[in-house]
């Protein structure tokens, strides 16, 4: 093969030479995305999964950091009680309606 038009149709695209930069994109710094952190270590603690390995240190590491993220914490809360306004219980009816709501 000697250029990329010579490869075939199924080639996987994740081989071919990338001729790009990268740049950083600040998700969580910039609101785009809300990182609560530690959801599963507090189900773990919540549930009192005394089998599972991270049980002890559970104990005192479940709170959400939010990545230091400003304001996370604060959307968060705001988006999780839109959600529970549109969606007061949790069906397959009730999710689908509140995402067409748009």
């Amino acid at each position: 093969m000697s250029s990329l038009t010579d490869l075939p149709v199924w080639w996987p695209s994740f081989l071919l030479p990338v001729r790009s930069s990268c740049v950083s994109f600040p998700f969580t710094q910039e609101g785009y995305l809300i990182h609560r952190g530690r959801s599963t270590l507090a189900a773990v603690r919540e549930r009192t999964e005394v089998e599972n390995p991270h049980y002890e240190w559970a104990q005192t590491h479940h709170a959400a950091h939010f990545q230091a993220a400003p304001n996370a914490e604060v959307r968060y809360a705001e988006l999780t009680a839109e959600f529970e306004q549109q969606v007061p219980k949790m069906t397959a009816d009730a999710l689908i309606r509140a995402c067409r709501r748009g």
